[in-house]
């Protein structure tokens, strides 16, 4: 995208002859402003092109930090119960498998 605009900016710079001699004609500096006037609203649609994207790039970045927070915060509140009922199935598991075994093994 910059190469881009540097390029078109290169290309219409090189368009542009540069006035050797005074410019005392009222014609010549009205055209001079009009093109002033054409190159400051290109430049002032590209800074709100880019003003418009570094916004958009803030609300992302918020966003995803505050999903990053809020899943962190969410899995401190809510695993903790979980973990501690697997824990208790799982210590269930063990236990009913230790209390079928045999004590000894009998003809030994």
């Amino acid at each position: 995208m910059r190469l881009a605009l540097i390029k078109n900016y290169m290309a219409k710079k090189e368009e542009t002859p540069i006035a050797s001699e005074p410019l005392d004609d009222h014609a010549a500096l009205k055209a001079l402003l009009e093109k002033n006037i054409e190159l400051s609203e290109e430049i002032l649609a590209k800074v709100k092109y880019v003003k418009r994207y570094i916004f958009w790039k803030r609300v992302m970045s918020v966003i995803f930090w505050l999903f990053i927070i809020l899943s962190t915060v969410a899995s401190i509140f809510y695993l903790p119960p979980l973990i501690a009922q697997l824990q208790g199935q799982i210590q269930s598991m063990i236990s009913g498998a230790t209390s079928g075994l045999p004590a000894g093994i009998p003809g030994l």
